[in-house]
């Protein structure tokens, strides 16, 4: 169906990107060699995930991969923009730059997820409370000749990260569940079929 569809675009000047084209298979699919996708004399090697516009796509369903991928990206930002983010303004004035900048990289695609929203949504928050700790700047107290336990500090500063988010109405937990509540959420999950309610 691919050459097919090669030769037919052919006919009217166009041309198939063969360098984008990926092929994944379920475990019902024998994807060796002899058996793979070709185009002409390409071969379409098989995948077990990739990225289509900004969004992980992976074969077996495992959202780990793509939860991974969207906190690499994340980081890629907030490293970015850490000159900025981490630098002496007034911390609610980082937070909005935060919160335009870093957080739609982070909920990007969310919508797409099917895995119990719990899960996703601790994982965000997390990622998220480590960022605002890196913008607080926070380090452990000092108490006389004692330095606060690393626990009792990790534990503090998250906390008040948590509350910055929670003061500043940017936590990415929110985002997901409006992301995933919404009707457009639904269709890209479960596609057409998805049932929709509207008000």
């Amino acid at each position: 169906m691919l050459n097919d569809a090669t030769l037919v675009l052919g006919s009217v000047g166009l041309k198939l990107n063969i360098a984008k084209i990926k092929c994944m298979a379920n475990k019902h699919c024998d994807c060796r060699e002899g058996q793979s996708l070709r185009i002409g004399r390409v071969l379409i090697l098989s995948v077990d995930y990739f990225v289509v516009l900004g969004s992980l796509i992976s074969i077996d369903g495992n959202e780990g991969p793509a939860l991974r991928h969207r906190s690499g990206k994340a980081w890629g930002v907030f490293h970015k923009w850490a000159h900025i983010l981490t630098c002496k303004a007034p911390m609610d004035t980082r937070m909005k730059f935060w919160s335009r900048v870093v957080l739609p990289s982070l909920t990007w695609g969310i919508q797409t997820l099917r895995q119990p929203t719990l899960i996703n949504s601790q994982a965000f928050c997390f990622i998220q409370k480590l960022m605002i700790r890196k913008m607080m700047r926070t380090t452990r107290k000092r108490h006389g000749g004692y330095v606060e336990d690393w626990l009792d500090w990790h534990w503090r500063s998250l906390g008040d990260a948590w509350e910055i988010a929670v003061r500043n109405k940017v936590g990415p937990a929110q985002v997901f569940e409006l992301k995933r509540e919404s009707w457009a959420g639904h269709i890209s999950r479960m596609g057409l079929r998805a049932p929709v309610l509207i008000f």
